[in-house]
């Protein structure tokens, strides 16, 4: 029994936290991290910020059928049950980038950025 107690133990000290993911969603279909390869804040004119969020070959055929039935209505977009944004649809989204503008500042929608992919934002250059 002792055990099967520090085996178990020593599994949830190796998982770090938050490693069963985060549950995104767009109209009620999920989207893993695995799915979201870059999720990055962009400062907009108004002074509030956006993010775009880019997502894989996979997940960018599901929200081409989602956005494509949502044409002039809401897509509700979620993160863990908690409501991101609502937005109006205004055409299908064919390539997979999803923005989300909002009244955001830069620096919350980096911390929310990058609660919804799980990781950094990729680097926009691979110079340095």
């Amino acid at each position: 029994m002792a055990g099967r107690f520090i085996s178990f133990f020593l599994v949830m000290l190796a998982a770090p936290a938050g490693a069963e993911g985060r549950l995104f969603e767009i109209a009620d279909e999920s989207f893993p991290e695995s799915e979201i390869l870059d999720a990055r804040a962009q400062p907009e004119l108004d002074g509030t910020s956006s993010i775009r969020i880019t997502f894989s070959e996979a997940a960018a055929k599901r929200i081409a059928l989602v956005t494509q039935r949502l044409v002039g209505r809401p897509a509700h977009v979620a993160l863990d049950e908690v409501t991101v944004a609502d937005p109006i649809v205004r055409e299908t989204i064919r390539d997979g980038v999803l923005q989300l503008d909002g009244p955001w500042t830069i620096a919350s929608a980096e911390a929310l950025a990058r609660k919804i992919s799980g990781k950094p934002p990729l680097p926009d250059s691979l110079e340095e």
